[in-house]
């Protein structure tokens, strides 16, 4: 060693081949350090995992602006058949010696400080770290599930399905997206340390860090604690972290993979745990967090991409600012809800359109012949004022609310969600914030089954009704559904509307005269921000008012079949999708 030190303490745990030890140690400083030895005789892998925690510390400890959650490195010694690893002595308790509550917060902890380092290294491209891509799971996975098969063949049958899952999902996954991070692979709660007096996360091994799939340490925290956690508590854990169906299945098949990675390499107590983590993975997550799409979701999503590449290749600029747009939501939350845009989606989606667009309230929108963007909601959701009111509120900026006018009467089928709904009180609330507020009828019915007295209830009385509890004159009425005809029409002239809007997927022809048919572009829960951005461009305007010309037809004459073939009582009421 280039530096005399005194041996403390051999703190090498139990399970750990006798050629390699770990000690607390002191130096000349009288510093503590701790130092890693590894001894050989023909150099083994033991040997290059020290190098490469050497290496990765190395590069760390250089970079100040990193959080430390990484013992400081110090020296690397290679002496006649052995390598030591000096680091600075990390202060604290595992997290396992911890109660349970502060062991859940310090993992959360843990997680949030690997995912700001990792934007940090992202500007540095990992330079120096071990890449390991996806096509390292897709090869590697057979040689783990040959050797579990083999430790128990009477589930033959069950390891093959559960082979499938793992390609289905990572597979189509991939396809899909696939983003690289630095990945620590070594998040069992033995591995981490939490000095209450420093109030320091410490991860102890790096030696399992190397750049691969961003979601695997997701997938390693998910199979480690969701017993301990509880399953409603770590659903809720992954659906935080997961926006898009592509990183949920890259995240099932990630799961599938380190539960049969740890199942060919252990037995007894871990197996038993590990196996009863892939039961609830296949019956209570998946369900969960799979959000299956419709055939006109799947083709929009599809073209979306296609058009966003085209763009991106051809350098032509994606948005027209001098277009007027009305983009509508429903949700903002990370419910799961089909309508539902997650909240770190939304929030992208705001800066995209704070940076591309001149955010107007609707009110200017309508009146100026300068383009512009608004964004509007349906329906009235809770979420608007806990999740999407500080998101909004960055973006200095109006948008426009059509609430219910009589929310505990909503029909639940026709929304198609047991979300709750704003009350009064919290719509004022969103008007002293300068919200705009409009109407969306009086409790969401299919319009296109209601008579006559039911439509003016619902339309005219209820847009009376409403007005009297906010105080205030309601201007703006939204179609549900987007479902509108001339007897709707009728209605909602009677109403004294000013302006009424679809969701038929076009931006504002300043020629049209119909101020009662001023179109909207629905927003769907899973498009993500680069998708939007091709939706609002040229192509994608022109491509989207086609499919929705589609879609309506294709539900005109669905709903003519299922009337002249079914009796009244079972034909579909669930027609439209947005």
């Amino acid at each position: 060693m280039k530096q005399p030190y005194r041996l403390i303490k051999d703190v090498t745990p139990p399970y750990t081949n006798i050629r390699n030890r770990v000690g607390i140690y002191i130096d000349t400083n009288c510093s503590k350090r701790i130092i890693k030895k590894s001894k050989y005789f023909f150099g083994n892998s033991d040997t290059l995992f020290l190098k490469n925690e050497a290496s990765i510390l190395r590069i760390l400890s250089a970079n100040k602006a990193l959080p430390k959650i990484y013992p400081r490195f110090v020296d690397l010694v290679e002496q006649k058949n052995q390598v030591s690893l000096v680091t600075e002595f990390a202060e604290g308790k595992k997290i396992e010696e911890f109660k349970r509550p502060l062991r859940k917060f310090l993992l959360h902890k843990t997680y949030d400080h690997l995912l700001t380092l990792n934007k940090q290294l992202k500007k540095h491209h990992f330079h120096g770290f071990k890449k390991r891509s996806p096509i390292y799971f897709l090869l590697g996975f057979p040689f783990y599930l040959i050797r579990v098969i083999l430790k128990n063949p009477k589930k033959l049958i069950y390891w093959l399905k559960t082979g499938f899952k793992f390609y289905f999902n990572y597979g189509i996954g991939i396809m899909k997206e696939s983003e690289v991070e630095l990945a620590h692979r070594d998040l069992w709660p033995d591995n981490i340390l939490y000095s209450q007096k420093n109030r320091r996360l410490t991860i102890l091994d790096w030696e399992s860090a190397v750049v691969t799939d961003s979601l695997y340490d997701l997938s390693q925290i998910a199979m480690i604690y969701s017993r301990e956690w509880g399953n409603k508590s770590m659903l809720e854990f992954i659906r935080n972290h997961l926006e898009t169906n592509a990183q949920r299945r890259r995240f099932i098949g990630l799961s599938i993979y380190n539960a049969i990675l740890l199942l060919s390499q252990n037995d007894s107590k871990v197996s038993a745990n590990i196996n009863k983590f892939l039961g609830i993975l296949f019956t209570q997550f998946s369900p969960a967090i799979i959000y299956q799409k419709t055939p006109f979701e799947i083709v929009n999503g599809f073209i979306l991409d296609m058009i966003g590449n085209f763009y991106k290749i051809t350098g032509k600029p994606i948005n027209d600012r001098n277009k007027k747009i009305v983009l509508c939501y429903h949700s903002i939350g990370n419910d799961g809800w089909r309508f539902s845009t997650r909240i770190r989606m939304f929030e992208s989606h705001s800066r995209f359109l704070r940076s591309h667009y001149k955010l107007k309230p609707l009110h200017k929108l309508l009146s100026e012949n300068e383009g512009g963007a608004t964004i509007s909601f349906d329906d009235g959701y809770e979420n608007l004022i806990t999740n999407a009111l500080p998101i909004i509120e960055k973006t200095k900026t109006s948008p426009t609310v059509f609430v219910l006018g009589d929310p505990k009467r909503a029909n639940r089928d026709e929304l198609d969600n047991s979300l709750p709904l704003l009350r009064p009180s919290q719509i004022k609330q969103l008007r002293k914030k300068n919200w705009e507020i409009g109407y969306h009828t009086k409790t969401h019915p299919n319009l296109s089954r209601l008579n006559d007295s039911e439509l003016n209830n619902e339309i005219v009385e209820g847009k009376k009704e409403l007005g009297k509890k906010l105080g205030m004159t309601l201007k703006y009425f939204a179609y549900p559904k987007g479902f509108y005809s001339k007897k709707v029409k009728k209605y909602v002239k009677r109403a004294r509307f000013t302006s009424a809007f679809t969701v038929d997927g076009r931006d504002i022809d300043t020629r049209s005269k119909d101020e009662l048919l001023i179109d909207r572009i629905p927003v769907e829960g899973e498009l993500t921000t680069k998708q939007l951005a091709a939706l609002l461009s040229p192509i994608g305007l022109y491509v989207t008012r086609i499919l929705m010309k589609l879609l309506v037809l294709k539900e005109r004459y669905l709903k003519i079949t299922l009337k002249k073939y079914l009796p009244l009582k079972l034909t579909s009421h669930k027609l439209r999708t947005v």
